[in-house]
């Protein structure tokens, strides 16, 4: 009985470094995913940034203007001025 006694203590201690390695295992992988995942999110995050800068530059480059001047000279011939200066480019 004593036998059995002293090898399931050591199976046990065993089990107990098993677990341990184990959590420490878990615990570098956690911490290398965290860091993956972080790394993509910014990269996407950038991405996102240049699509719409890419895109609001595409947008404006058809329009052949900014917006607000466009607005505002619109805005005036609705209020009567129709001396208002239009600007347009070959092809509008």
């Amino acid at each position: 009985q004593r036998v059995w006694l002293a090898h399931a203590t050591e199976l046990a201690g065993f089990e107990d470094q098993m677990n341990k390695d184990a959590q420490k295992s878990a615990a570098a992988t956690y911490s290398t995913v965290r860091n993956i995942v972080a790394v993509i999110a910014a990269i996407a995050v950038l991405l996102g940034i240049a699509t719409a800068t890419l895109i609001s530059r595409s947008i404006l480059r058809q329009l052949g203007g900014e917006p607000r001047a466009a607005q505002e000279m619109a805005a005036q011939i609705a209020q009567g001025n129709l001396t208002v200066r239009v600007h347009v480019a070959p092809g509008d």
